[in-house]
């Protein structure tokens, strides 16, 4: 019986461990898709630039 309660305690550590370290691959995970999307953002911003100054009528001299 106490063989079983070790086995079991050492299963549950184990558990306990893994779940640490994917909690923590879980935060970065959320940090980089933060970090990604204000880099989308920042690219369609400059993308409607392009296409405003692309709608723009050219200078005269054109």
């Amino acid at each position: 019986m106490e063989q079983r309660i070790v086995v079991l305690e050492k299963q549950a550590a184990f558990q306990e461990h893994l779940l640490d370290q994917l909690s923590g691959v879980l935060r970065e995970q959320g940090r980089l898709l933060e970090r990604l999307n204000r880099e989308l953002a920042e690219l369609k911003t400059k993308e409607d630039l392009v296409r405003n100054r692309e709608d723009e009528e050219p200078p005269p001299h054109y």
